[in-house]
């Protein structure tokens, strides 16, 4: 059986975009607004030429507003323990929320696999004066930093 990776976060960090990008095709719906993703989405990928499955949820609100968002929120939280990584998305322009507090909270639990991912960082300068010591508010461990030539490369 392939390792499961879980993208999770709160809505419109990017979470869609990036398992696109990992899967190398547009399978997520990508909107510049929130709660497009409804539904989880499975597809598998590969890293380093490993073979993996990569799913894909729907933003998680601290506080659902209906009935819909509150199920969706629990089918995530429910899959965190069959998943082998989780991938935690965080806003890496406009920084950190309550939601993402709330979600850290729930991820402290499962700490020894969870991957906190900074996205949407436009400019590494601002990044790691505004946001990066932000980061370590939420108590999960340490944060690994890659030279910006790096991420421009991957990225590319």
């Amino acid at each position: 059986m392939k390792p499961v990776v879980l993208i999770i976060g709160k809505p419109n960090v990017g979470k869609s975009t990036l398992f696109n990008r990992l899967i190398k095709e547009k399978k997520a719906i990508v909107m510049d607004y929130p709660g497009v993703t409804r539904d989880q989405i499975f597809s598998e990928a590969r890293y380093d030429g490993r073979a993996f499955t990569l799913v894909d949820t729907c933003g998680i609100f601290e506080e659902p507003a209906n009935e819909l968002e509150e199920a969706a929120k629990n089918k995530v939280l429910e899959s965190l323990d069959d998943s082998d990584l989780i991938l935690f998305i965080v806003d890496g322009r406009n920084g950190l929320t309550a939601e993402d507090h709330y979600l850290a909270n729930v991820l402290r639990k499962v700490k020894n696999k969870v991957l906190l991912v900074a996205n949407k960082v436009e400019s590494y300068d601002k990044f790691e004066i505004n946001i990066l010591p932000e980061l370590y508010t939420l108590g999960l461990g340490i944060l690994f930093q890659f030279p910006q030539n790096i991420i421009k490369i991957w990225m590319s």
